[in-house]
């Protein structure tokens, strides 16, 4: 049976977790969208977002790739994590960060009325 919206609203959350599939193992934990697999023979867990906020088709897509990569040998998980990372870095490595870093290094050293001209100036 594939899930619903209207099937999940219509389901009591209980204080345990209760799983419920819709058939191509992505079940859903009353409050993540989750997928088990095995991979170098330990079993591991992916999360793919909070409900209600994920619709269907997308967690459903973002499931067959999950298993498209397992298919390939690689890990999901660890390519999820590299993601995460990568966008991580990517903020971390804009001007404004870099030039904060630069002035907090320097503004000690600078009279208060240059130091105020040089922030607005960055």
């Amino acid at each position: 049976m594939k899930l619903t919206d209207t099937v999940l609203r219509s389901l009591k959350n209980t204080n345990k977790a209760q799983k419920h599939t819709d058939g191509g193992s992505i079940p859903v934990y009353f409050s993540l969208w989750r997928m088990d697999y095995r991979c170098d023979k330990k079993r591991k867990t992916l999360s793919f977002g909070a409900y209600p906020c994920g619709i269907f088709e997308v967690r459903r897509q973002e499931r067959e790739d999950a298993k498209e990569q397992l298919a390939r040998g690689i890990d999901p998980g660890v390519c999820k994590k590299a993601a995460k990372e990568a966008v991580r870095a990517e903020k971390e490595n804009t001007f404004e960060v870099i030039a904060r870093e630069w002035f907090m290094k320097r503004k000690d050293t600078w009279v208060d009325a240059h130091a105020e001209k040089i922030i607005r100036r960055l």
